[in-house]
């Protein structure tokens, strides 16, 4: 039997199932019978055609896909997925690593599911007899029919001991939302990249200590990746901690700057060697010998006014990506800050936004764009907000590599050649309240900085006065 073409349905955002829509391949028999469909609407900037999710429409599409393609509404139908709140998954920079013990290795998924109020792991994989079988072994493992996968618990132990058992056989890889927060399950999860078997780690102890004193999962990951660079370089690897002398950590810093490294890595590694040293407690090192790097003096990139406008017209498309970049340049947030924002940090009345420990482990105030409270009441409304203000497609905090995705889209589509990023449009919100007549002390407080120096960097970058002042150039025929 001669196998259909499949048409699958998917919401337009999970938050609001009014809108369903699908995507054709080129050559898929449907495409001649959409153009010219009332009820279809075709997303050029998406590639996919859109429509009411309702039972007339959807009777219209059976029809329209006789008889050569089937309809498939699973994606419409399936259990919602729930993310756990916190950080993000802490596993290598990237998933395809050159080499390791992992080179070539199936992958075994986890994933966390919402099943009957509670959050569960189920564990997806292209078939394979013996990760199959690996996972029917385990007792803590159930097969679940509805799902037609294995199901088990959210539980660091289990994760443990599927890393163990699945040595040589498979990788274990969490999909984004399963948090780590047992320092041994991160070192045994990332070894599973490492390149060689004699590769040393990073102390547990040490990240279970940084975890006490509330340093962010991101210092937390760098320091992790900066210390493990350092004692894995071959000139020591043999030797303890102790033994490693003030002359060998400064002359490893200026070897790598000669080879084209970077002033801020650089720091960051002295930063994390210091830390990991003092928590040790073994050496005659002296902290304060260690050197530092000049500190580059690096601008911040910002865009124009109308650079802004455009990217903001082009996203208009999507109101929940306009509202996140009116709040990204409006309120001049970090990306951070932004996904974790909860709708009780809202404060419509007083157009203003609470930043729960944000830049600096600090609360603060920032500004919420008036022009935006309309619209952002509408949508709090529609998208039935309980928790996060922006919550990703299956719930829990909204993706940042997705909000730093769609900035690019909408910078193309607007004509910016720059290269944009979220944090630009914090730099925007900035430097344009400082060109509109701010005081500074006002714009440090709006963004957190600690240090009134931090905030100066921005009169480097307005363009206020730098505009005015005429070249000597244009003076030669005067």
């Amino acid at each position: 039997m001669e196998k259909k073409a499949t048409v699958y349905l998917n919401f337009c955002e999970e938050s609001n199932k009014d809108r369903v829509y699908f995507r054709l391949k080129a050559d898929h028999p449907l495409r001649s019978k959409v153009t010219g469909q009332a009820w279809l609407e075709f997303q050029a900037d998406q590639g996919r055609w859109e429509m009411d999710y309702s039972d007339h429409s959807l009777q219209l599409l059976r029809q329209l896909c006789l008889p050569d393609s089937l309809l498939n509404t699973y994606y419409l139908n399936r259990e919602p997925v729930t993310y756990s709140s916190g950080c993000q998954v802490l596993k290598p920079e990237s998933d395809k690593q050159a080499g390791g013990q992992g080179m070539g290795l199936p992958t075994l998924w986890a994933m966390p599911i919402l099943h009957e109020g509670c959050t569960l792991i189920k564990y997806s994989f292209s078939y394979s007899k013996p990760i199959y079988r690996l996972l029917k072994a385990q007792s803590f493992l159930k097969w679940n029919e509805s799902y037609r996968c294995f199901v088990g618990n959210n539980d660091s132990s289990d994760f443990k001991v599927l890393i163990r058992e699945l040595r040589g056989i498979a990788l274990l890889n969490f999909r984004k939302g399963i948090e780590i927060r047992d320092m041994e399950l991160l070192q045994q999860y990332q070894a599973q990249w490492d390149k060689g078997g004699h590769r040393k780690s990073c102390r547990v102890d040490f990240l279970e200590m940084m975890q006490a004193r509330n340093y962010s999962e991101r210092t937390l990951v760098t320091y992790k990746k900066m210390i493990e660079r350092f004692i894995n370089d071959p000139r020591w690897l043999d030797r303890d901690m102790g033994e490693v002398t003030v002359s060998d950590i400064n002359r490893y810093h200026e070897e790598w700057s000669s080879r084209g490294g970077s002033a801020a890595s650089i720091h960051q590694s002295v930063n994390a060697l210091r830390l990991y040293v003092a928590h040790l407690g073994r050496g005659k090192l002296v902290l304060s010998d260690i050197s530092r790097p000049k500190k580059e003096k690096v601008l911040p990139k910002v865009l124009s006014k109308e650079e802004v406008k455009a990217l903001l017209k082009a996203s208009e498309v999507n109101e929940k990506h306009y509202l996140i970049l009116m709040l990204l340049y409006g309120g001049g947030l970090g990306i951070g800050e932004l996904i974790r924002l909860k709708k009780g940090d809202l404060e419509i009345d007083r157009k203003m936004v609470r930043v729960l420990q944000g830049k600096g482990k600090k609360d603060r105030y920032t500004l919420l764009p008036l022009s935006i409270l309309d619209r952002l009441k509408r949508y709090l409304a529609a998208a039935d907000v309980k928790e996060y203000v922006f919550s990703g497609q299956f719930g829990g905090m909204y993706s940042s590599s997705s909000i730093q995705q769609f900035i690019r889209k909408y910078a193309g589509a607007a004509g910016i050649r720059k290269q944009v990023n979220p944090h630009m449009l914090r730099h925007s919100f900035a430097t344009h309240l400082l060109e509109g007549g701010t005081d500074l002390r006002y714009i440090q407080q709006l963004l957190g900085h600690n240090s009134s120096k931090t905030t100066e960097v921005y009169t480097h970058v307005s363009s206020k006065h730098l505009g005015q002042i005429v070249s000597p150039g244009d003076l030669l025929d005067s």
